[in-house]
């Protein structure tokens, strides 16, 4: 069964921010290789959806390093993936 993949304000934020981020550092093909491999990583989390290991501070919360910079963070109920944020450990915050 897929689960649906919903998206936090904040991280659809700091999804942008990121992307920017990478954009204007390392430029276009950087960018689209980043989307393109989130992306792929999240068509994964349709089905496997506790593939990511469960954060200590909060288990119902999951993590899935998505690179050496990237974490995504979220959860699972119902029949949807709650992306809660990502988090790009270069960027100032």
């Amino acid at each position: 069964m897929s689960y649906e993949i919903k998206w936090t304000p904040l991280a659809k934020d700091n999804y942008s921010e990121t992307v920017s981020y990478i954009y204007d550092t390392w430029g276009e093909v950087s960018a689209e290789k980043f989307t393109d491999d989130l992306e792929a990583s999240l068509k994964n989390r349709e089905r496997f959806h506790f593939l990511g290991k469960p954060y200590a501070l909060l288990p119902s919360v999951r993590e899935l390093v998505l690179g050496k910079h990237q974490s995504l963070f979220y959860t699972v109920f119902e029949n949807s993936v709650l992306i809660l944020n990502l988090i790009d450990s270069r960027r100032k915050v």
